[in-house]
């Protein structure tokens, strides 16, 4: 697992906390994503197409960010 992980971060391009950070600031937007997603649901007027434009923003900065590391 450990080796695994140094794997994941030298891939990653992050040391451990800002990985760390970055990653559970990520999971709990996409948290608040599924919460606004449901009460959309329940009530379509309430935010429209938030979450879309949620989760298209963060696959393209993922998308800029995947560009600028170099993988060996």
């Amino acid at each position: 697992m450990i080796t695994a992980s140094r794997k994941h971060l030298d891939e990653a391009g992050k040391s451990y906390w800002p990985h760390c950070i970055f990653a559970i600031k990520n999971g709990f937007f996409l948290v608040w994503i599924g919460i606004i997603s449901v009460l959309h649901g329940i009530c379509p007027a309430f935010r429209p197409f938030y979450p879309r434009h949620a989760v298209l923003r963060m696959s393209e900065e993922a998308q800029k960010r995947d560009a600028g590391i170099s993988r060996v």
